[in-house]
């Protein structure tokens, strides 16, 4: 994907965060699309910011396996740039 594509899923991803009725999509958006998306590019800034949002929100439904994977991914990442 060129910058379109970025841009596009940039949006998608603030679009679904002001709209807490799509929860589960949001979320699913950035472990589906956005982290792969930006991994593939990357951005490791972004993926960092995705991963804690998505850390966040499976710590907060008790999910804490998954929480700690993303929760390690952003740290890893953030300590290498």
């Amino acid at each position: 994907m060129n910058m379109v594509g970025d841009n596009y899923i940039k949006l998608n991803v603030l679009r679904f965060s002001l709209n807490k009725s799509t929860e589960e999509e949001y979320h699913r958006l950035l472990e589906e699309e956005a982290i792969p998306h930006f991994k593939e590019k990357k951005n490791w800034s972004l993926v960092s910011e995705y991963a804690e949002i998505l850390a966040d929100y499976y710590s907060s439904i008790f999910q804490y396996k998954k929480s700690s994977v993303y929760y390690k991914l952003a740290n890893d990442l953030r300590k290498n740039m």
